[in-house]
């Protein structure tokens, strides 16, 4: 449990808080940090089973969850101990795995127009393998530390390599709960606790969700350069969850699962 920001007011917008509507449960979702799992966790405690594989639970979830903005989010807003919730995770691992997932794959049609500016203008390999893996990172890393300097620290064309603390609105949502993905089934039994339902939550890891699928992903380590210039982009996530997530440029691995 990592201690919120000083308390302040939920802002608008704020699109992608929702809520179940049978208990006061509200999350955050915070890209690359196990928001499928969650999202499957909510719709769960929801609907009492799991959502169908075939159904992509990110395009389910707005037709069965409270979302901000409606009448009935703000009732559990504004009722009786709303329990705000979110996970992290090491600021390290959750750029690789965008990276691998996003950036280096082909399979996400919405990262196309980015992949293709980075090997017009940035050099960027048009296959990605063993031998040229980290020049390709550090040549993404020069991209987004561009894109940043742009729009003062955002990632504004996809929030996968946005700061987490800006990701959760950290500085003005009083979060009850903020959970490591690195521990998350037990995150989520402490949530659980807190929503007053039975659910079974062994069987959310019985099947992956939306796992990074690169086998150089499992295998690659950061250099110590790659690792120092993540922490000047991720610096608010490695001072708001310091305790969670050390630094690790100077010496030990960047791995931290």
């Amino acid at each position: 449990l990592v201690p919120a920001a000083p308390h302040g007011h939920l802002h608008s917008p704020l699109s992608l808080l929702s809520a179940t509507r049978n208990n006061n449960l509200v999350y955050n979702l915070n890209q690359k940090a196990g928001c499928t799992t969650v999202l499957n966790f909510m719709v769960m405690l929801e609907l009492g089973a799991l959502p169908k594989r075939e159904i992509d639970v990110h395009d389910q979830a707005p037709d069965v969850l409270l979302r901000w903005g409606s009448e009935e989010f703000e009732d559990i807003l504004l009722g009786e101990n709303p329990f705000v919730f979110t996970f992290v995770r090491n600021p390290y691992r959750r750029f690789l795995s965008g990276f691998f997932d996003k950036i280096a794959a082909d399979r996400d049609a919405n990262f196309e127009e980015l992949r293709q500016d980075l090997r017009s203008e940035w050099g960027f390999p048009q296959k990605i393998d063993e031998n040229n893996v980290e020049d390709a990172i550090d040549r993404f890393l020069d991209n987004l530390e561009s894109r940043f300097e742009s729009h003062h620290g955002i990632f504004v064309e996809d929030p996968h390599f946005n700061p987490q603390t800006h990701n959760i609105n950290f500085s003005q949502v009083r979060y009850d709960f903020i959970g490591q993905v690195e521990r998350l089934s037990e995150g989520l039994e402490i949530v659980l606790e807190h929503s007053q339902l039975q659910c079974d939550t062994g069987s959310l890891f019985e099947r992956p969700f939306n796992r990074t699928r690169s086998t150089l992903y499992d295998r690659y380590e950061l250099s110590a350069g790659q690792k120092r210039r993540l922490e000047e982009f991720y610096a608010a996530d490695f001072t708001n969850f310091a305790s969670f997530y050390p630094l690790h440029s100077e010496q030990g691995s960047a791995r931290g699962d």
